[in-house]
């Protein structure tokens, strides 16, 4: 029933994007159970960016730890940026900053801070036209060297756990698919 619910979220999420043709905040209710993930993609031809807030309603106990986040990639996903908010367990009081680079088969990961994780994160993050990545986590900024794309993919998801995005506003919201599957 819980799988039911959150792919009607993401469904009804990707709804509001498709129709919406101007740029306005969403929301997407990223709730699944232990060891499955969810999210919501924006295919973008303009700059890619995303921002709102999340906020971690609930953490599942399973096989992998409760993780929220966006991307920034191309299209076929060889080259992208991820920032996760990493639960050590699901009775965590904070996150684990991490962002992740990966070019082709190859991926740099990197820890940036802690924060606290009882209550509700905004966060914003977007790639200028010279590959740097400007990433801001609640009152923590942080930029980063990636590479150019002038066109991608955004995304939202989450793990092992209930996270609520608010106020969500993509870069260009033609149009999202929303998808749940396993964690691999």
């Amino acid at each position: 029933m819980r799988l039911r619910a959150a792919t009607l979220s993401a469904a009804l999420a990707m709804i509001q994007i498709s129709s919406s043709g101007l740029a306005a905040p969403m929301e997407f209710d990223c709730d699944v159970p232990a060891n499955r993930h969810s999210s919501i993609t924006n295919q973008s031809d303009k700059p890619l960016s995303v921002s709102g807030v999340i906020d971690p309603i609930e953490f599942r106990s399973g096989k992998y730890q409760p993780v929220v986040g966006a991307l920034l990639g191309d299209h076929d996903g060889q080259n992208s940026t991820t920032f996760q908010l990493v639960a050590s367990s699901n009775r965590s009081k904070q996150f684990d900053i991490v962002v992740n680079i990966k070019h082709g088969n190859t991926v740099r990961k990197g820890e940036l801070g802690l924060i606290e994780a009882n209550k509700p994160i905004e966060f914003s993050m977007s790639l200028s036209e010279d590959g740097t990545v400007l990433l801001t986590i609640a009152d923590q900024a942080f930029d980063y060297e990636f590479q150019p794309l002038r066109t991608g993919k955004e995304m939202l998801f989450c793990s092992t756990g209930q996270f609520k995005f608010s106020n969500v506003a993509f870069g260009d919201d033609r149009s999202a698919d929303g998808q749940e599957t396993p964690t691999p």
